[in-house]
């Protein structure tokens, strides 16, 4: 699954996900440009992983929940490199409440940064895609679109919005040889875990047939998969990668 000579754009690379997405795509061969918010967590941590495994990176500060800027970052993308063949919308946020609590601030903020963030990934990345007939667009999503959440009904919702607009997106530009695809992931492994489940990991992990959590690499994998020439027929896909979290057992 090489990436050789492709240009790859990650939103929300700092950390996390994000940085592991990053450094995967780096490792098989692709310039990485990691995209990461104004005022947000700086990406040098990320830049340093690619560069210490011999990839090459360039980080590129934009707030792609703004039409505006996704894109100006994807025509900067273009500019420099001279193409634009992978884009990876790893973009997120979350802003938990019951939802009889929930305010409308906190529904629009997570609708915004995570669906309304992939749309205008999709539509600045697109026109660029079309002229080179060619391009791999990964979203990222989550079991929770599927499965709901008590607390997280706007992260959910979210995500079940990235799931459609995937659909759509995918038979909209595969004329043009464009593939869109999703990865959802159930639960993984990072340091935040520790500090948000506290108490109730044991019992969540539990209710996962394999019985543990993902590392961030065995999520990164699949989208190195999707982007790859290995997934050349695969396009309006949402992948599941969640040990299993959600099936009855």
């Amino acid at each position: 699954m090489k990436l050789d000579g492709r240009v790859a754009v990650v939103t929300g690379g700092a950390r996390g996900l994000g940085e592991r997405i990053c450094v995967t795509l780096a490792k098989a061969g692709a310039t990485v440009v990691v995209n990461t918010r104004p005022g947000g967590t700086p990406p040098e941590a990320t830049t340093q992983a690619i560069r210490s495994a011999g990839g090459q990176c360039e980080a590129i500060t934009a707030d792609v929940s703004d039409g505006t800027q996704a894109t100006e970052l994807m025509n900067t993308v273009k500019e420099r490199f001279g193409q634009l063949d992978i884009v990876v919308s790893n973009a997120g946020v979350a802003d938990d409440a019951l939802l009889l609590e929930m305010s409308e601030q906190a529904w629009d903020r997570v609708l915004a940064v995570n669906a309304r963030g992939a749309f205008n990934c999709i539509r600045a990345a697109a026109p660029h895609m079309i002229e080179q007939r060619s391009g791999a667009i990964v979203n990222i999503s989550s079991v929770l679109a599927d499965l709901g959440s008590i607390g997280a009904a706007n992260y959910a919702a979210s995500k079940g919005a990235i799931n459609s607009l995937t659909r759509s997106a995918a038979l909209e530009l595969a004329r043009f040889g464009i593939r869109v695809n999703a990865v959802a992931p159930g639960v993984v492994e990072t340091h935040l875990m520790d500090r948000v489940l506290g108490k109730h990991r044991t019992r969540l992990q539990s209710r996962i047939p394999l019985r543990r959590f993902a590392e961030g690499d065995e999520i990164a994998n699949v989208v190195l998969f999707l982007v790859s020439d290995r997934s050349a027929y695969i396009t309006g896909e949402v992948i599941r990668a969640s040990g299993g979290m959600g099936l009855a057992c």
